[in-house]
């Protein structure tokens, strides 16, 4: 399951940004449904996936796994279950409450993909210089 990524390493350390953190935000799907959208960490220390779509089927117990949209995680790799589902506060999508399958009080040994490239979005980016 996914834990977070590596924002910054040194000779013997690395500094991860949790997936818990209100300022982590991962590019997901549903695995069954394959519908998309954000999930960020809440200040409480949990999880909501965003940015679902108003017509889309979204049920109790849904695994929710990265999309590998965006380029900064691989597709497929699980980062939680839906527990509840509810309508957003601006009513234009739906909000999913998604529990980790990580305990991350007890988390002691992680396993760090080395081998992932980021996509470089820049080169679909036009340049605004003249």
């Amino acid at each position: 399951s996914l834990v977070g990524r590596v924002i910054r390493v040194s000779a013997n350390a690395a500094r991860v940004m949790l997936v818990i953190e209100p300022s982590s935000a991962v590019s997901s799907r549903l695995q069954t449904t394959r519908v998309e959208g954000t999930v960020r960490g809440v200040p409480a220390g949990t999880l909501e996936m965003d940015m679902i779509p108003l017509d889309a089927q979204v049920t109790e117990g849904d695994l929710v796994i990265t999309s590998g949209l965006g380029g900064n995680f691989p597709p497929d790799i699980p980062v939680g279950q839906v527990t509840s589902v509810r309508l957003a506060p601006s009513g234009l999508n739906q909000v999913a409450q998604v529990r980790s399958l990580i305990n991350f009080d007890a988390l002691e040994f992680v396993l760090v993909i080395t081998n992932f490239q980021p996509v470089d979005l820049s080169v679909f980016q036009q340049s605004t210089t003249p």
